[in-house]
């Protein structure tokens, strides 16, 4: 900040070796002010998704034993590409009981169990965009009948590999393993221990403070929906 107007001259001096030409240069690199202004442009979403998902459903009412379609996105087109992450989803209740359904970043913890429909679309429509279903559940000895769901949704640049802090990873029961929306399967070896072990001392590389010298992660990054109102006997389902 300044309260005066101040002038600078700069003179920069340099041989061009290999272009003798007056043409500027187009730098290869991204420009600081732009990765700085990153976090504040993106744009997350997290919508239930009709059954064929072709658009938003409109009714935010299941029964036991129905699949809720999620799907989250974020808008990348004016930044570099990135990929979307699913790091993890808890649904509440209005006791404040709840249950991680996808956790150990970017595990569908819930498709491991018997019968469960929890899982990933495989594949991707877009990097950018990331498609989950979920068996829809009610906590056992309640009366509440209505759940919300939180995801914390994060991304790193396209360019990245995916690894154990960087994945989105379902159970397949007929191959009896994980599975990676991804195509790298073996970084979904540690959703049935401890992922943040894998990588000791290295911190998740997702666009965040660390890289974009932010004072904190965007408040986007964590998307909420709901109500849902859940109908049907009350038995434990996807719990």
């Amino acid at each position: 900040m300044r309260t005066n107007a101040a002038v600078i001259k700069i003179e920069c001096h340099y041989a061009r070796h290999h272009n003798v030409s007056s043409h500027a240069f187009n730098p290869t690199w991204i420009p600081y002010t732009s990765t700085q202004d990153f976090p504040e442009l993106l744009d997350f979403s997290l919508l239930v998704m009709n059954s064929d998902w072709s658009g938003p459903r409109p009714s935010y009412t299941f029964y036991l034993g129905d699949l809720i379609n999620l799907q989250a996105s974020m808008d990348n087109s004016s930044h570099v590409p990135l990929r979307l992450f699913v790091d993890s989803c808890v649904g509440t209740d209005a006791s404040a009981q709840s249950y991680t359904f996808i956790g150990n970043n970017g595990c569908i913890i819930d498709g491991k169990l018997s019968d469960s429909g929890s899982q990933f679309v495989i594949p991707r429509i877009s990097p950018s965009v990331l498609r989950f279903t979920l068996d829809v559940f009610k906590f056992y000895g309640t009366g509440n009948n209505s759940i919300f769901i939180t995801c914390q949704l994060k991304a790193t640049f396209a360019s990245q590999n995916v690894d154990a802090l960087n994945k989105a990873c379902s159970y397949n029961p007929g191959l009896n393993q994980w599975q990676s929306v991804d195509g790298n399967d073996q970084v979904c070896s540690c959703c049935d221990t401890s992922c943040a072990t894998s990588f000791p001392g290295k911190k998740s590389s997702y666009v965040s403070s660390s890289n974009l010298n932010s004072d904190k992660i965007p408040h986007e990054w964590v998307k909420a929906v709901g109500p849902f109102l859940l109908k049907g006997s009350d038995v434990v389902s996807g719990i």
